[in-house]
């Protein structure tokens, strides 16, 4: 139902929205033009899942915050556990308040088994080896232990040690 103004008070609200898309855009491209990585910015409107799963196709790597600590909206753990569960790209999870990237830092490989796991195992290789300890961690209700020592090795092969964790 639209308010007293006829809707213009809904009209009010996406011109904010929309201004802050534009701030929120012109801050990330003025950090990441100081950052030594390659990156685009794609425009979408629907899901955010959908939105990033779309973009998703020619990237190697999906970067994702865990938590945004000054807005109760997205639900980003929610969002970066979808984005897991469904994309075909590895992705990784950092802090909101994390200024730079450390690949040299520890690293978690959640480990279950499935196709989608094994092949961010094999697509991560390159980071993997950067890190300074890589810990991989068995989810509960998987039981194969043959599948996570086959994981490690694979990993020992490409000069990637880990620590199993169950």
């Amino acid at each position: 139902m639209p308010g007293l103004h006829g809707g213009a008070d809904i009209a009010m609200c996406l011109e904010d929205k929309c201004d802050r898309e534009v701030r929120n855009r012109q801050n990330l491209e003025r950090r990441l033009a100081a950052e030594d990585v390659c990156w685009s910015w794609h425009d979408y409107t629907g899901s955010f899942i959908e939105g990033i799963l779309d973009a998703s196709g020619p990237a190697d790597l999906i970067i994702l915050n865990r938590r945004l600590e000054a807005a109760p909206a997205p639900d980003m753990q929610r969002l970066t556990t979808d984005v897991i569960m469904s994309a075909r790209t590895p992705v990784m999870a950092v802090p909101d308040d994390l200024h730079q990237l450390n690949l040299g830092g520890r690293t978690l490989i959640a480990w279950d088994g499935s196709a989608a796991v094994r092949a961010a195992l094999h697509a991560t290789i390159p980071l993997l080896a950067l890190a300074s300890s890589v810990r991989l961690f068995c989810v509960e209700n998987y039981k194969s232990d043959t599948d996570l020592n086959e994981a490690a090795s694979y990993l020992s092969r490409h000069g990637v040690h880990v620590e199993i964790q169950r």
